[in-house]
């Protein structure tokens, strides 16, 4: 699902009491939804935030925001009014944010209870000083201890940045998993790393450190969402903020900030974050892409070989430097007896398993097969490559068009996404 409304670095609470979502974001506008799709301005008497992180902590409303000095909390017992200064919670006296004989910049926090421990944490980030996590008082939300906090994951070496993280616990396999996002804010990717403890280490799916001081290639993370473009979508130049949260009805979500133009403001986006449960997924969320709606549910009965065939366009997210616009290639799922479109007879000489379910074209040069396995997942394999997907049936936002959606990874941790015809 899509929103439609702009507010610079939103921040959503679902807040069970009022049984409403609310998005902050910067200044003081506050919007409000009681189904995450349609979302209207609040009325509201907000400070001017800047960069707001919000939780809720028993009858306290708490919102922590950017400052000149460094990160400050203010605190209501209302979600849209009220709210008093209570402290800083870090500032920049701390000398821990020189780099280079410059200030680095503090930005981006977000704050998280951990369901195990019940204690509470700061994250944000600071560019160059990458991100980092301040364990927090429960009590009054200002930190525990002096000092800025641990490093779990830090910039590449070379000229970039790492602006924010969000930490989200996985109830299934007992992890932490820290969304973050490199690159400028306009050009951002967002990238997941997996922890069994919330200070980290958070490693990505070839078990590289996000705090790895050598990433000098910029491939550290599993990347779920980049500049990318598929027909009859939107084309996306860069994501930052990102947020996990349930609705009431506990499904996963993930909201973004998306900038659809080099020039413009983006706008909010709120998807469905799927999980898969396959032991090949080490980082099991799989996001549905902007422009696209979940209208059912993902098919964990049945992949039927008749609705899998045809054509695709199909993104690779493979992490490169400088971060490329990733664009559409041809995907073709065909019957064993189909030749794709650029095929000659002897390009299908060799012989597939008896047990794959059809062929594979792919940008019309690579070939292999596919077949569904046991678990329920369309595994495609050619060259020395594997491919595990879930299918999902999703509508296009600017056409209203339904189709499916083929969401997954390869054994090279990336992120992949293949939408039909």
């Amino acid at each position: 699902m899509s929103t439609n409304f702009s507010l610079k670095h939103p921040y959503i609470l679902a807040d069970e009491a009022t049984e409403k979502y609310y998005c902050y974001g910067d200044g003081s506008d506050v919007f409000v939804s009681d189904n995450l799709k349609d979302w209207e301005p609040a009325q509201s008497e907000l400070p001017q935030l800047n960069q707001p992180a919000v939780i809720k902590v028993r009858n306290e409303y708490r919102i922590y925001t950017v400052t000149d000095d460094g990160i400050l909390l203010y605190v209501s017992d209302t979600p849209t009014s009220g709210f008093h200064v209570r402290d800083y919670v870090i500032t920049y006296d701390d000398n821990s944010f020189e780099f280079n004989h410059n200030r680095l910049v503090i930005s981006h926090p977000s704050v998280i209870s951990d369901p195990i421990t019940r204690e509470h944490y700061l994250v944000y980030g600071c560019c160059h000083g990458g991100v980092k996590i301040l364990h927090l008082n429960p009590r009054n939300g200002l930190a525990f201890v002096d000092g800025p906090g641990i490093t779990i994951a830090k910039a590449p070496e070379f000229n970039s940045r790492i602006t924010d993280g969000y930490i989200y616990y996985n109830e299934n396999d007992k992890s932490y998993y820290l969304f973050a996002t490199y690159g400028s804010d306009k050009h951002g990717s967002v990238r997941v790393g997996k922890s069994s403890h919330i200070n980290g280490p958070y490693l990505d799916c070839n078990r590289r450190d996000m705090a790895d001081t050598n990433n000098f290639d910029d491939t550290i993370g599993y990347m779920i969402l980049a500049p990318m473009h598929f027909d009859d979508c939107t084309f996306v130049y860069g994501y930052s903020r990102p947020v996990v949260f349930k609705d009431f009805n506990n499904k996963l979500h993930l909201s973004v900030y998306v900038y659809n133009s080099d020039e413009e403001d983006g706008i909010v986006s709120i998807t469905d974050l799927l999980t898969t449960e396959s032991s090949n997924a080490q980082i099991p969320f799989l996001p549905v892409p902007f422009g696209m709606e979940l209208c059912g549910t993902p098919c964990d009965t049945s992949i039927l070989p008749s609705n899998v065939c045809g054509p695709y366009e199909y993104i690779n997210l493979t992490k490169e430097v400088p971060l490329p616009l990733n664009d559409y290639n041809p995907l073709s799922l065909l019957q064993p007896s189909e030749q794709g479109v650029s095929s000659t007879r002897n390009s299908w000489a060799l012989a597939i398993p008896h047990k794959a379910g059809g062929r594979v074209e792919l940008g019309g040069s690579l070939r292999g097969y596919w077949i569904i396995s046991n678990d329920n997942k369309l595994i495609i394999r050619y060259n020395n490559t594997v491919e595990e997907y879930i299918s999902v049936p999703v509508k296009i936002s600017s056409t209203s068009v339904q189709t499916t959606l083929l969401i997954g990874f390869d054994n090279n941790g990336n992120f992949l996404a293949a939408k039909k015809y």
